[in-house]
């Protein structure tokens, strides 16, 4: 997940190329799912790691109000 939040910085995506960043995290999570021995599950569903990574996109993105911000942050720190 930093991977691509850090590649997504690097390539100045992180606040005009949201979907594009998310597909890439998404196609990198399968790929790593691919990776796992047959039979053995990650401790939470691949929508929880989905979700957390959207979330801690929208905290790094610039283009956020402080009520945005506030609520991204309790989610992220919460869940």
């Amino acid at each position: 997940m930093i991977a691509s939040l850090l590649q997504a910085i690097e390539n100045g995506e992180i606040d005009t190329q949201n979907d594009k960043v998310m597909q890439d995290f998404i196609k990198a999570q399968r790929s790593l799912g691919n990776l796992c021995p047959p039979n053995s599950e990650l401790p939470h569903p691949e929508k929880f790691y989905t979700e957390l990574f959207s979330v801690a996109n929208a905290l790094i993105s610039k283009k956020k109000t402080p009520r945005d911000y506030g609520s991204h942050r309790t989610t992220l720190y919460t869940n």
